[in-house]
């Protein structure tokens, strides 16, 4: 995708979804000042909350769509990996060669959300990310242990985000448990 049109979605969203948002959190904010019921306020507060959230995670989605990044691919996952602190040193094994510039954007986006759900809900020991050929394409595989296999939650993005990711990439995402581990695979089938 090229820097022009990048910087015309991240417009279109900021002028549009991003500001609507705010907007919305702005009301929430009034109806907590104005409201006595203590239970409703507790539920108004975590309505907040959760918009908060996801403005934050616009404006990260805003900025990358602002920056292309020059950096390797494999450098950039180590340093997000760095960046969120693991209390212990994953094992990465990424071929690089497989993947077109724009594949790359959009797996990092993937890399990301698996990275930062499981840094969130779970309590790896550890952790392994290989990009590796197949007989027919490419296949990402993410292991770790302390999480649960990623679901729909109400009111989370998260696997929708990864859904929509795998399809721009005509990619199938599938998860498994295996020994306490839980194995993410996504896999791409050149045509």
């Amino acid at each position: 995708m090229s820097q022009q049109v990048r910087q015309e979605i991240a417009r279109d969203l900021h002028d549009g979804f991003a500001q609507e948002l705010t907007l919305i959190g702005y009301e929430v904010d009034s109806l907590i000042a104005t409201n006595t019921d203590v239970d409703l306020r507790a539920d108004l507060r975590q309505l907040r909350f959760q918009i908060s959230s996801l403005l934050d995670r616009t404006r990260q989605e805003l900025f990358s769509l602002h920056k292309i990044s020059t950096e390797p691919f494999d450098l950039r996952i180590a340093a997000l990996i760095e960046e969120l602190r693991f209390p212990f040193q994953p094992s990465l094994s990424i071929d690089t060669s497989l993947l077109a510039h724009g594949t790359q954007e959009e797996l990092f986006a993937i890399l990301r959300e698996l990275l930062t759900n499981l840094y969130k809900h779970g309590n790896p020991t550890q952790l392994a990310i290989a990009l590796e050929p197949t007989t027919t394409g490419w296949e990402l595989s993410f292991a770790s242990d302390g999480s649960e296999e990623i679901s729909f939650k109400p009111g989370h993005f998260g696997l929708i985000g990864i859904q929509e990711q795998c399809a721009k990439l005509n990619a199938d995402f599938n998860q498994e448990m295996r020994d306490d581990l839980l194995l993410t695979f996504i896999t791409k089938v050149n045509k």
